[in-house]
């Protein structure tokens, strides 16, 4: 199997342009040069030395992870920090790195999306829609390119509006005494909605078909995806008590203890409507208190958001690893359906970094 197709794969359902400005998804780290087969993938949450030891161990040189090896960059690699080392095994065994983070987290059947699955709840729409930067994509191409055209423009990631429409362009020819006179072409304007961060793609793949056609561009709008952003809504089945919600959250998430708010500690009051958010979510807490939710559930809650909003929801911090584990449930599914009878590991060897006394 080729790296580029498990990329692809993974970049289709997870696009990178989903990924956070401050994030680093994508491929961290290549297969040494004149290798590009897969002999096996190895998925984790964090990669370390000793995940780059199971990988070799298995016989597996990619690792696939949800938190990006390279993340605030590196000034060296000199096998100071945990990081290095894990960058220095990798390229020593010729273990390629690929890390779907906010991407995972955004996408639609991502993270926060699997969290509401665990615990049964039925997702109403997303809690912070993913808004997403468009530039407006149009030239004019002959009629027998129209349909290549298009077709290449539908292929970018989110292009939108793709559309075709006959015209005629004014051309200067001679008639048949050498008299200039004015004539219409047919012609197709071929127009889409790109995203950003991929119209400088749009525009290469355009001129591979016809150098000659020129690709005017120019930024259009954002637009708030529904479908896509970071945290859900999402209803339960049944309605159930504060206290039977914590028990189910513990059981479900595996998690050793849960830090509540005080409005969670009314063992009485119903929860129907949650929100979710896998990993760091206290700036979405607003938006949670916005939805309606009767309780909301994410990670690295800060002290002063609970005091805060002691009043406001029922606040609930399972763990940073405990919310996003799933993500290797995510990446196991998309992979081994995509490449049935392919060599797929989950790490067995990662253990959650917080310990609970």
């Amino acid at each position: 199997m080729k790296l580029y197709h498990i990329v692809r794969e993974l970049e289709r359902f997870a696009p990178r342009q989903l990924q956070e400005s401050w994030d680093n998804s994508g491929l961290q780290i290549g297969l040494p040069p004149g290798c590009d087969e897969v002999t096996g993938v190895l998925i984790c949450l964090d990669v370390t030395p000793d995940t780059i030891a199971e990988a070799v161990a298995l016989g597996c040189n990619l690792v696939v992870s949800h938190h990006p090896l390279i993340f605030r960059g590196l000034r060296h690699i000199t096998g100071g920090t945990p990081a290095e080392l894990a960058v220095q095994a990798a390229i020593a065994s010729g273990v390629a790195v690929y890390s779907a983070h906010t991407s995972l987290d955004s996408t639609a059947g991502g993270i926060s999306q699997a969290m509401a699955a665990k615990l049964g709840a039925e997702v109403e729409n997303v809690l912070s829609p993913r808004n997403i930067a468009y530039d407006s994509l149009r030239c004019v191409c002959p009629p027998g390119k129209a349909t290549d055209f298009a077709l290449a423009l539908g292929n970018i990631e989110g292009a939108r509006d793709v559309a075709t429409t006959p015209t005629s362009i004014i051309d200067i020819a001679d008639d048949e005494n050498g008299i200039p006179v004015a004539t219409g072409k047919d012609a197709v304007i071929c127009s889409a909605l790109i995203p950003a961060n991929w119209t400088a793609h749009a525009v290469r793949v355009l001129a591979d078909i016809d150098s000659s056609v020129k690709v005017y561009t120019e930024s259009a709008t954002s637009r708030s995806d529904n479908n896509t952003g970071l945290g859900v809504v999402a209803v339960l089945r049944q309605p159930v008590t504060m206290a039977q919600f914590t028990v189910m959250l513990r059981d479900t998430f595996g998690t050793g203890a849960i830090r509540c708010s005080l409005e969670a500690a009314d063992s009485d009051r119903m929860v129907r409507r949650v929100a979710l958010c896998g990993g760091s979510g206290g700036e979405f807490i607003g938006n949670a208190i916005a939805s309606g939710a009767d309780a909301y559930v994410t990670a690295d809650i800060r002290y002063h958001d609970f005091a805060d909003h002691r009043d406001d929801i029922a606040l609930f911090d399972i763990g940073h690893f405990e919310s996003e584990n799933c993500a290797k449930d995510i990446l196991m599914t998309l992979i081994c359906g995509k490449f049935p009878n392919f060599a797929v590991h989950k790490s067995k060897q990662e253990k959650n970094p917080v310990i609970y006394l």
